[in-house]
């Protein structure tokens, strides 16, 4: 893949509802067919809807990911464009571990299948001639009880399967020459606990972490930049965060030592 090539393309980011994160908006972008609005010169989200990275590779799924996919390559000109894949968060948060623990395999054979799965479909694009990029699945949110994004196992643990669903993928990526974009690592503590204050509605990646991406993808696309007023308040932006972030720490040492007060007073309360 030639660096100077990709100067004047743009990247175009395909996936599920996370690929919203990439028209630049702290909005879920309608899905495709319908246009995106994105708000990065060079960059562009597309989203497919709930579809999954195990069953992106199959047709006549229920969300018709695989169809939906690549009837937007054919649209794209290689010569013009780059592929970004946004895809297994839905996997992580949800199915592999429902499949391992239904299965009676390991959280590892069941990342595995559902990489191998994945990655059929991201060399396909591949082979076509396209510079093809793939973005990590994102930590999942702390929310449990949230209809619409359904998890299971605990919240830990669903880390530990898109930490483990991540590296698998960037170790196929580097044996075949693809860019692995990764900033999970910023995005969680040591203890795998997802950095909530990086999504903007509890699941989905807020544009405050947009420089992190553009970190990492600089030496390949120089020309995608955050225009300057968007520049200036993600500075203000990240500041204002943080002190809603140590405000919320506070509040909750308050609680806590209000609560230790009301059991030593009054022993039955809970």
């Amino acid at each position: 893949m030639g660096e100077d090539s990709l100067k004047l393309k743009k990247l175009v980011c395909i996936g599920d509802s996370h690929a919203s994160f990439f028209a630049g908006k702290d909005m879920i972008q309608k899905e495709y067919p319908d246009p995106s609005i994105n708000a990065i010169p060079f960059l562009e989200g597309i989203r497919l809807g709930p579809v999954l990275a195990y069953s992106l590779h199959k047709e006549n799924t229920t969300n018709c990911g695989r169809e939906k996919l690549f009837e937007i390559v054919a649209k794209l000109d290689k010569e013009q464009a780059s592929i970004l894949f946004c895809f297994g968060e839905i996997d992580c948060r949800f199915h592999i571990i429902k499949q391992a623990e239904r299965q009676g395999i390991s959280l590892e054979e069941g990342v595995r299948n559902c990489v191998d799965s994945y990655f059929k479909v991201i060399k396909e694009v591949k082979d076509l001639g396209f510079d093809v990029f793939v973005w990590n699945a994102i930590p999942t949110s702390y929310l449990n009880q949230n209809p619409e994004y359904p998890h299971y196992g605990n919240h830990q643990q669903r880390n530990l399967c898109t930490r483990c669903f991540n590296d698998m993928l960037k170790s196929k990526c580097n044996n075949h020459g693809i860019v692995f974009v990764d900033v999970f690592d910023a995005l969680v503590v040591k203890r795998l606990f997802t950095k909530e204050h990086y999504l903007f509605d509890g699941v989905h990646l807020g544009q405050i972490a947009m420089p992190l991406f553009l970190r990492e993808i600089k030496q390949y696309f120089p020309q995608i930049k955050l225009p300057l007023r968007r520049r200036v308040f993600s500075y203000y932006e990240l500041i204002k965060v943080y002190s809603l972030f140590k405000a919320r720490k506070f509040r909750q040492l308050i609680v806590n030592k209000v609560r230790a007060l009301q059991k030593d007073w009054y022993p039955s309360v809970k």
